[in-house]
C-alpha cells in the first residue's frame, strides 16, 4: 500500500497537461562564449534581455516556463542546456539566438534528421518528428504575427547550419533533445537595421509578442 502511494506522488510530480503548457527557454551563449556581435551589443545579452521578456509574456499566458540557465552571463553547455529540458519535461523548447549571416531577417531551424557528437547520436524520430511539427506550426504563427517587421528567412533544418552541417544533421543542442525543440534566429546581429530593432524596447516587444504567437501555435494547434 505504502508503495503505491509512493507511485502515485512519483506520478503527479511529473504529470502536466497534455494540451501543454510548460515551455522551456533556451537563451544562447553567456559570458565565455558570448557568440555573434552587433555594432553595439552582443548575442549573448540579445537573447537574455528577449528569454527574460518571454518568459513574463507566456506566463500571463497562464504558461509555465523553465530557463536553461539563472543568469545572463552563465555559461552552460548545449548538452545540458537541453537536459535541463528533458528533466523538467517540457513540451517545447525554444533555443534563441542571433545570426552572423550576411542575410538580414529571422529564421526558425528544426532537427529534421540525427546527428553525432561525443559518441551521442541523436534525436530520436520521434523528437524529429514532433520538432517538425512544431517548428512549422510556430514559424507560420511567427511570421504573420511580425507582419513584415523582420524579413522572413524561412523554414529551416539544423542541417542547414555549419555547426549542423559538421555534426551530420542535428545541432547538438537538438541531438541532446528528448522533447520538441526548435532554434529561432532572431536577426542577423551584424546587420545594423536588424540590431536596431532587436535592441529597441519597442522592437522586442513586438518581436516577443511574435515569439508568444509561434508558441502558443506550436503546443495548442491541433491541425497537421
Amino acid at each position: 500500500m505504502r508503495l503505491r502511494w509512493v507511485l502515485l506522488l512519483l506520478l503527479a510530480a511529473y504529470a502536466h497537461p497534455l494540451s501543454a503548457q510548460r515551455i522551456g527557454i533556451d537563451p544562447g551563449h553567456g559570458r565565455k562564449t558570448v557568440g555573434t556581435f552587433g555594432k553595439h551589443s552582443t548575442e549573448y545579452k540579445i537573447c537574455w534581455e528577449v528569454g527574460q521578456r518571454l518568459k513574463s509574456a507566456l506566463e500571463k499566458q497562464g504558461m509555465e516556463v523553465v530557463l536553461t540557465k539563472e543568469r545572463e552571463e552563465q555559461d552552460v553547455p548545449n548538452s545540458e542546456r537541453a537536459e535541463i529540458a528533458n528533466r523538467a519535461h517540457v513540451d517545447l523548447l525554444v533555443r534563441l539566438h542571433c545570426d552572423a549571416d550576411n542575410d538580414h531577417g529571422i529564421a526558425t531551424f528544426y532537427p529534421a534528421k540525427q546527428g553525432k557528437i561525443r559518441n551521442k547520436t541523436g534525436p530520436a524520430p520521434e523528437v524529429i518528428d514532433a520538432s517538425k511539427t512544431a517548428a512549422t506550426r510556430f514559424h507560420k504563427a511567427l511570421i504573420q504575427s511580425l507582419k513584415g517587421a523582420l524579413k522572413n528567412r524561412g523554414l529551416r533544418t539544423d542541417s542547414q547550419t555549419a555547426v549542423g552541417h559538421r555534426l551530420g544533421g542535428a545541432l547538438e543542442g537538438s541531438i541532446y533533445a528528448k522533447i520538441p525543440v526548435l532554434l529561432v534566429e532572431m536577426c542577423v546581429l551584424r546587420n545594423p537595421k536588424d540590431e536596431a530593432f532587436i535592441t529597441s524596447a519597442e522592437g522586442q516587444e513586438r518581436l516577443v509578442t511574435a515569439l508568444v504567437a509561434g508558441v502558443q501555435a506550436a503546443v495548442h494547434d491541433n491541425k497537421p
